[in-house]
This record gives C-alpha cells, sequence and structure tokens, in this order.
C-alpha cells in the first residue's frame, strides 16, 4: 500500500488558500516547470534516554527542471514526526485542526497536475541516487517514487531565502550559526493547463460554482515577491561559526475524491 494512503483529506479541515506572507538559489519569480523525479523519505526514528521517540516525518522531494534544464530539488515535509502523531495536520494556537504547510504545496502539485490528492497517488519502488550525507557523495537507494507525477507541468511561485546556516551537532541536533545560507523554497503552485492557467486550487474551485472567476492570485503573488529575497538571517550571540557552502482528528465528512478539473 502507498504510503501517502495515510495523508487524510477532510471537508472539516480548511484546505488551500491565496495569501500573500510576509549561492546557487534562482531569485524570487514564477516558473514554468517538469517535474523530473518525485520520491519519499521518512527520517529515522530513535528513543532517547527518557524514552522520547522523535523522527518518522515523512517528506516529498520534487526534482523540478526549467525550461532551460536547470534544476531545483524541494522537500516538503508532508507529516509530522513520532512525538506528532506521523500526521498531515497539526492544532492551531486556537486548537483547530490545519494542514501542515508542506502537505499543502505537494496536495497542490498532485491536484494541479493530475487532478487528485496526493494521498490518491500510488508508488512504486525504485532506485533514485540521492545524497548521502555520511557518505558525502550520492549513492543508489530504493525508495518510494511517485511515478504518476513525473513527466506533468506546472507553474511554481519559487522564493529565494537568505536563512542562518545550521550546522549538525555531535549529539545530533542543528545549531544556528553566523553563517548565511541562500537557497530556494517553493512557496506556491499554480495550474499550467491551458482551461485552468495559472490558476490555484482554490480558484478552480471557485470557478466550478461561478464560472467568471479568472486567474488572479498569479499576479497578485508575482507583484509581491518577483526579485525579491525572503530574508529570514538575523546575527546570533556567541553562535557558532558555519562552512561555506549550501544553501486529534477531526470528525467530519471526506473530502471529496471526485477530479479537482471535473
Amino acid at each position: 500500500m502507498s504510503l501517502l494512503k495515510n495523508l487524510k483529506t477532510d471537508a472539516s479541515i480548511q484546505g488551500e488558500q491565496d495569501r500573500i506572507g510576509g549561492g546557487g538559489a534562482i531569485e524570487s519569480n514564477v516558473y514554468d516547470l517538469t517535474i523530473d523525479m518525485a520520491y519519499i523519505t521518512v527520517s529515522e526514528e530513535k528513543t532517547d534516554g527518557d524514552g522520547k521517540v522523535t523522527g518518522g516525518a515523512m517528506a516529498v522531494t520534487i526534482i523540478y527542471k526549467q525550461e532551460n534544464g536547470k534544476e531545483i530539488t524541494d522537500t516538503q515535509y508532508v507529516t509530522g514526526g513520532a512525538d506528532k502523531g506521523k500526521k498531515n495536520t497539526y492544532l492551531d494556537k486556537d486548537k483547530n485542526e490545519q494542514y501542515l504547510p508542506g502537505f499543502l504545496i505537494m496536495d497542490a502539485v498532485a491536484m494541479l497536475t493530475l487532478g487528485k490528492s496526493i494521498s490518491d497517488l500510488e508508488t512504486e519502488d525504485k532506485l533514485v541516487e540521492v545524497y548521502d550525507f555520511q557518505a558525502k557523495a550520492k549513492v543508489a537507494k530504493k525508495l518510494p517514487v511517485i511515478t504518476e507525477l513525473i513527466g506533468k507541468k506546472l507553474v511554481a511561485g519559487i522564493l529565494r531565502v537568505v536563512a542562518n546556516k545550521k550546522v549538525k551537532q555531535q549529539n545530533g541536533s542543528y545549531a544556528v550559526t553566523n553563517d548565511k545560507s541562500t537557497f530556494n523554497e517553493v512557496s506556491k503552485i499554480f495550474c499550467a493547463r491551458d482551461d485552468f492557467k495559472h490558476m490555484t486550487v482554490a480558484e478552480i474551485r471557485a470557478k466550478k460554482a461561478d464560472p467568471s472567476v479568472t486567474a488572479k492570485f498569479y499576479d497578485e503573488w508575482k507583484n509581491n515577491y518577483a526579485g525579491k529575497d525572503k530574508d529570514t538571517f538575523k546575527p546570533v550571540d556567541g553562535a557558532p561559526a558555519g562552512t561555506s557552502g549550501g544553501s486529534q482528528t477531526a470528525s467530519g465528512a471526506t473530502a471529496p475524491k471526485t477530479s479537482l478539473f471535473g
């Protein structure tokens, strides 16, 4: 059974919305992309001396290709770890259940390319070249691959992020450093199909009820973010120096399984 089947969708939980949020990385903008690879990893579970279990979070990594052949790799965590119940939801400050941001991104990828939720996609175990931090090189590993997504086209709003670099400590934790790390972050997914060009999941759903709905959020996102870095870097007193480089389940009706485009 596909690991993705455990990613629930529930009509009582608010889905994706259209909101403007506050080195080798490409500049912030919208890009036409093709999915070259999509695979799943699950972080290793560990138990500490107090019996607390950590790890076990599921991530989906997608390798996108631009029209010029340049690759963009994006990893989004679609569930929390064992200490969070391995769920694709969390409780906000008002105790309302919300989807994890990473799940919403990856669900939008599936919805806007295949017309169905990521939880409805199948996986196949295949050998994938992935970077191994111990070997410090790419190695072939057998991983669940979401083959249905490969070759599909979409449009993505991508941010160039400048942040504090983190370095791994001897105890396995990560410490924030005073070095800067620059990397890309997929912020929003738009449809590439001609009949729903540049529309979001929310806009396509609205268009079913009102045919006059058009793609407005695409321009709003672009006007707010194109050419602007998302700079979160803050000097930290006493921070170590880094090394250069690199950037409870709500009851309710089950969300409909019909195609987004139907």
